[in-house]
């Protein structure tokens, strides 16, 4: 009896193993089949936390770099800001030290192109000098040199001056003296003044002329003038012209040249806004030529040179007119 109840449970034993151990079987390979791919998944977990921690590791360098980048650029601009601001006020201290371009370019717009100029005056004047003498026939030569002067005798002066827009002013003329005389110093202390008639005497001159402003109404020039003067022959002169022709000597019956030079100063005082009142003082040295010959005469060498060297002074009044 207890051997078939013994008998019974191991026959239920046996069917109830034969029907658990697949279970149990299938129950380990899915436990095996979990663990494996827990295990799968925690390296993937693994790889993707190891991944997002390069990326944010990149991440924050480049935050570092672009920080860092964003500095240098602040730093950059603080640099030049600050060397604006030191080139700024370095300008406006040499502003300060200079004169404004307003005050510099003022003047020059204050002080517009003058017009034509034309200035007519009459002038008083006075010579000394010497007459020069050399005549030469065959070997006779007589060379005589003496000393002549010309006082309270009157000239008119005509010029004309370009526009200028500045302080210097070009411009030339005429002077036309009349009958030119002048006197022997030995003639007069004999008491026996008498004047020698050369001709008509007239000056051609280019000037230059510095002019200062003093006031609205006062200027004063200073300048240079020269040119060539020609003396038109008369009276004595033209009566030795005629005798050397009449000779047989070889002379021209032309206007005699020279050459003048001398410095000039004067003043003007403004009366309306186109016309002034000019006085003005000049010296000058002239020299005109009244013989240069050399002929033969019936086979006799004559020679026949005659000059006259002068210092002459001069005042002048007269009109400055703007055209």
């Amino acid at each position: 009896m207890l051997l078939m109840r013994f008998t019974s449970v191991a026959i239920v034993a046996c069917v109830l193993y034969s029907f658990s151990a697949p279970a149990l079987a299938a129950e380990a390979k899915s436990t095996k089949l979990a663990a494996k791919g827990g295990s799968k998944k925690s390296q993937k977990q693994k790889d993707s936390e190891a991944a997002k921690q390069a990326e944010a590791a990149k991440q924050a360098e480049a935050a570092k770099q672009a920080e860092a980048a964003k500095q240098a650029e602040v730093a950059k601009q603080a640099e030049a800001a600050k060397q604006a601001e030191a080139a700024k006020q370095a300008e406006l201290e040499k502003s300060d030290a200079a004169p404004t371009p307003t005050e510099a370019v003022a003047p020059a717009a204050a002080a517009p192109a003058s017009p034509w100029t034309v200035a007519l005056a009459g002038l008083y004047y006075a010579d000394k000098g010497s007459f020069h003498s050399r005549d030469r026939t065959s070997i006779l030569v007589t060379d005589t040199r003496a000393d002549v002067e010309n006082f309270k005798t009157l000239a008119l002066s005509l010029e004309a001056f370009l526009p200028h827009a500045g302080k210097l002013r070009l411009g030339g003329g005429l002077r036309y003296f009349f009958d030119y005389r002048y006197l022997p110093v030995e003639t007069q202390n004999n008491r026996t003044p008498t004047s020698v008639l050369l001709g008509q005497l007239l000056e051609l001159n280019a000037r230059a002329d510095y002019l200062l402003t003093l006031t609205d109404k006062f200027g004063l020039q200073m300048g240079l003038q020269a040119g060539p003067a020609l003396l038109f022959p008369d009276g004595q002169l033209q009566g030795d012209i005629d005798t050397y022709k009449k000779q047989g000597v070889g002379v021209w019956d032309l206007p005699r040249v020279g050459l003048q030079a001398g410095p000039q100063l004067g003043g003007t005082y403004r009366v309306l806004s186109n016309v002034a009142l000019r006085a003005e003082f000049a010296l000058s040295w002239q020299r005109l030529f009244l013989f240069s010959t050399s002929d033969k005469v019936s086979g006799i060498e004559v020679e026949v040179s005659r000059s006259l060297g002068i210092r002459r002074s001069s005042l002048s009044l007269g009109v400055e007119l703007s055209l």
